[in-house]
């Protein structure tokens, strides 16, 4: 029987750093819509230069989710965890306000053993104890 040890071991950071990006960019979008709307009421150059750092930081922060989500994917299927796919999705994925790749980040942050890919059903453990 293999060891733990010698078990193709998940880089799990690569997983925690998409999720939580994932679960940063809409907060992140609703603030920067926020200040950019409160900068255009006030009028004011200071307001003006802080929401154009708020659209710079959102815009880097949803490219480098893009660059780095892409390496999240279920090892069975190969579907990306956290984007939503034109593919079928099971029945009974778990949604979350209609989403079924929220539910997956949020076991990501959580550290859950397992994972269920929403694609193909399948639970696997992306955490290996030592």
């Amino acid at each position: 029987m293999a060891s733990p040890s010698s078990k193709k071991r998940i880089n799990t950071g690569r997983y925690l750093f998409g999720a939580f990006l994932y679960a940063i960019r809409i907060p992140l979008a609703i603030l920067t819509i926020v200040a950019l709307v409160f900068a255009v009421i006030h009028k004011d150059v200071d307001h003006l230069i802080l929401a154009g750092i708020l659209v710079a930081v959102t815009m880097l922060t949803c490219l480098v989710f893009i660059w780095k989500s892409a390496h999240v994917a279920c090892r069975l299927c190969r579907a990306n965890f956290l984007r939503n796919l034109k593919c079928s999705v099971k029945s009974h994925a778990p949604r979350i306000l209609g989403s079924h790749t929220l539910p997956v980040a949020l076991a990501i942050l959580a550290r859950k053993e397992r994972i269920r890919c929403p694609y193909c059903g399948e639970k696997h453990p992306y955490f290996y104890k030592d």
